[in-house]
């Protein structure tokens, strides 16, 4: 079960940079996270009774926040680069009119 408890660690860690905004850091303990992650489904396979429906439902919520963190950046992104150009078309408007 430490394997698990490792992956939900680290995946704390993610959600932690996420809500901070650093998503370079996120990304970097995603990678930190997938060899463990796919340690885990080769033992899960083998030994599926050593892990709890707890901590695969704490896993699954966690991963769940971090999908809704990420989701939220990329609508923020969206909206900032509508709002980019709309300021642009602004400006070239402006522009054209001197």
């Amino acid at each position: 079960m430490r394997l698990i408890e490792d992956i939900i660690a680290i995946t704390d860690k993610m959600i932690a940079f996420a809500e901070q905004g650093d998503w370079e850091q996120m990304i970097e303990q995603q990678q930190k996270r997938q060899p463990l992650y796919e340690e885990f489904l080769k033992k899960f396979d083998s030994e599926p009774h050593v892990f709890t429906a707890e901590l695969l439902m704490n896993l699954k919520e966690k991963n769940d926040t971090l999908v809704q963190l990420s989701s939220d950046l990329r609508d923020e992104s969206k909206e900032a680069l509508t709002k980019l150009r709309s300021r642009k078309k602004v400006a070239n408007a402006y522009h054209n009119v001197k």
